[in-house]
């Protein structure tokens, strides 16, 4: 209240006038109900301390005493209450972390059995890692982006193939766009074209004919059979898979005949090429095989170790350096259970083979260059 004094004389007190001056509010604390780093996509609630007023989050305006917070900043609330506004609460730094970017999985196909497609991706990032995944099961081991297009190179079991992307800092993952389908034979029958062909006949039982066929599988190793000496394949003889243009041993012990043909039966044992012409097997009292095994040495030099082997066969070829060779190994019965070609022999020529499951008994390798051929008995 306040008086007057005039002339000695003071006037009775004014009206009393109440004056209150409020606290200035608590400044508010911030709790994060989880972390403040995450994936694109993902969120963070953010809840202040209580306060007897009013909040206004920065930045966002919001006012409420929580938020749900999915974009990167550095957030901070204030509480409002008689008019009177408290500190910012300290900062809260909420960091949203990018997906890795998608690109467009690419390849795929069908392949016959035996071969394989190539599985990639258009595009890649430096420090994310790229798995490859076969009906949502991870196929061999991540690889790392390089900025450019990728490949996870030749796949050979039929399924659906999606990509993941995960950043190496950041672990985001996203899956990468589309996906490639990959075929095999079950959706892919082998068919014929043509008719096949022999070359090398006559031939005596126990030597070896070379037969070319055409089918539209052309890695796919096929069964050959031999037809009886009238020409019927009402009982073949199956003399093993082969590619086209391999060399296939007779039997040793077919009877002599002149109306012999072979055809090509596909996996199935459904589909059939058709039958060649016939051709003479003579019964000679040396099969060419034998004759080559007792040949004197000549330029074309073979060795095989350990002999007898438990499995692990070494193979030393010397003689043919630069040229072509072409490795057949023979079981008792003529069937070829092991081949392999080489383009050009070094001056010499060492492979390894690992024949441990086939059974044991006495087998025939044979090593042929344009020029000269040689056979050796193996023991198993």
């Amino acid at each position: 209240s306040v008086t007057c004094t005039q002339n000695s004389c003071t006037s009775a007190a004014s009206m009393a006038t109440t004056v209150t001056v409020n606290p200035i509010p608590a400044t508010p604390t911030v709790t994060a109900g989880g972390s403040t780093s995450f994936c694109s996509g993902g969120s963070v609630t953010l809840t202040a301390s209580t306060c007897n007023g009013s909040y206004l989050w920065s930045p966002g305006n919001q006012t409420t005493q929580a938020i749900t917070v999915s974009t990167s900043g550095s957030y901070s609330v204030t509480c409002t209450q008689n008019n009177c506004t408290s500190a910012a609460s300290m900062a809260t730094t909420v960091t949203v972390n990018p997906l890795p970017t998608a690109f467009s999985v690419t390849g795929g196909g069908s392949f016959c059995s035996g071969g394989s497609v190539t599985v990639g991706l258009s595009d890649s990032q430096s420090d994310v890692n790229y798995q490859l995944q076969r009906d949502g099961i991870n196929v061999g081991t991540a690889v790392a982006g390089t900025g450019n297009a990728l490949s996870f190179g030749n796949q050979t079991t039929a399924g659906s193939y999606t990509v993941v992307a995960t950043n190496a800092s950041t672990t985001c993952t996203a899956p990468m766009s589309g996906s490639a389908s990959v075929g095999s034979t079950s959706t892919t029958p082998i068919a014929f074209t043509g008719t096949p062909t022999v070359s090398g006949v006559p031939v005596c039982a126990g030597s070896s004919i070379t037969v070319n066929f055409s089918s539209t599988c052309p890695d796919e190793r096929l069964r050959i059979e031999l037809s009886n000496a009238s020409g019927s394949f009402t009982t073949p003889t199956n003399l093993g898979l082969f590619l086209s243009n391999s060399s296939v041993l007779i039997p040793a012990a077919t009877p002599a005949g002149s109306s012999y043909r072979v055809r090509v039966v596909a996996p199935s044992g459904t589909v059939t090429s058709n039958a060649t012409a016939a051709f003479r097997i003579r019964s000679c009292t040396t099969s060419r095989l034998a004759a080559e095994v007792a040949e004197p040495a000549s330029e074309l030099q073979v060795s095989v170790s350990p002999n007898p082997t438990e499995g692990l066969l070494r193979i030393s070829v010397r003689g043919a350096a630069g040229r072509a060779l072409r490795l057949e190994l023979f079981n008792g019965s003529g069937q070829v259970v092991w081949q392999q070609g080489v383009e050009a022999a070094q001056a010499e020529e060492r492979l390894s083979w690992d024949i441990a499951r086939q059974p044991p008994g006495l087998y025939l390798l044979r090593v042929s260059s344009d020029q000269q051929a040689r056979t050796v008995k193996v023991l198993r």
